[in-house]
């Protein structure tokens, strides 16, 4: 008799949570899989920037050996021309992946980011008109007028003394302190500010000097530093005066002084000719042998001898004679 196999097809259900638990895996390796190909790339371009710096490098070893850059390069040793790129590449990688680890955590801020921007908006708006009305109770404003430009030099030194100075009217709704007054720059120094340490009221008025000693051989721009919070009118162009005045004033002072040292060189070329023609007029004598001339007649290089004759030092040069080297100059 035969026997009977029976088999039974069971029909096994899993259940929603391991479907779940399944996808939310997969997403999760897509997801690892996805940041791990992103730092790959990035230390691949590291990589592959350091081959393409070293083509570069050979090409323009062989066609730009007279390039500054080059001789530098090849004064260092090969080993460390590596190093150095290994390490710029090196920082370029690390620069890309912090850049990917970046945007990838933006990312997955943005939607909460997004919530939080529409509700202060909101706040935002229902401030607006409250702001706005403090801002126009508290305007700072200053008004400049009747301002003058002055550049003159400074004779104690060689330095120009600059100043600026008219009168300024408080046109805001606050008081304002003289602190408060625009900085006057010349290149990266403030100008000191000669006004009384008092504040002015609304519609108040008062006269300002920005003055100070600047080296006239120096190249200078002037500008206005004005507070954030303080509206300033009037000084339009003022600093560019300032900056043209005190360049005429440097040209001519420094023209001035050349024709000053070019008169004195004269001058001094004058007077030594005058030293020299009287010298060549003085008297000088000569010995029948003796091939120099002498200017003392007592020297003793003309002991004993007989005959002297006088003459000028003039007529000595064009007879052939050579100055004494003891008495002669």
């Amino acid at each position: 008799m035969a026997k009977k196999t029976v088999v039974y097809h069971v029909n096994e259900n899993r259940g929603c949570m391991y479907y779940c638990v399944r996808g939310f895996g997969a997403l999760v390796a897509i997801s690892v899989l996805i940041a791990v190909l992103g730092y790959i790339a990035a230390v691949a371009a590291g990589v592959g920037l350091w081959f393409l710096l070293r083509i570069i490098w050979r090409r323009m070893v062989v066609e730009m050996p007279e390039n500054g850059f080059v001789r530098w390069g090849l004064g260092i040793a090969p080993i460390m021309r590596k190093i150095i790129a290994g390490v710029v590449c090196a920082l370029i990688s690390i620069i890309l992946m912090a850049a990917w680890g970046s945007n990838s955590s933006s990312t997955s801020d943005s939607a909460s980011q997004t919530a939080e921007e529409q509700q202060s908006s909101k706040t935002d708006e229902s401030d607006g008109d409250s702001a706005t009305e403090k801002e126009v109770d508290e305007r700072k404003a200053l008004t400049f007028s009747e301002v003058t430009v002055d550049v003159r030099d400074n004779e104690s030194s060689y330095t120009v003394k600059t100043s600026v100075t008219g009168t300024v009217t408080n046109d805001g709704n606050v008081k304002l302190s003289s602190w408060q007054m625009p900085d006057l720059m010349r290149g990266s120094w403030k100008e000191s500010l000669t006004m009384d340490e008092r504040s002015l009221d609304p519609g108040e008025s008062t006269t300002f000097t920005y003055e100070g000693n600047a080296d006239w051989d120096e190249d200078y721009s002037w500008s206005f530093k004005v507070d954030d919070d303080v509206e300033c009118a009037g000084l339009d162009g003022v600093a560019e005066a300032l900056t043209q005045k005190f360049d005429d004033n440097r040209e001519a002072t420094a023209a001035a002084r050349e024709e000053a040292a070019r008169k004195s060189a004269e001058e001094a070329e004058q007077r030594r000719a005058e030293a020299e023609q009287r010298h060549l007029e003085s008297s000088c004598w000569v010995t029948p042998n003796g091939s120099n001339y002498h200017e003392d007649s007592g020297c003793y290089l003309m002991h004993g001898s007989q005959n002297l004759t006088e003459m000028t030092v003039a007529e000595a040069r064009a007879a052939g004679y050579d100055p004494c080297d003891h008495c002669a100059h």
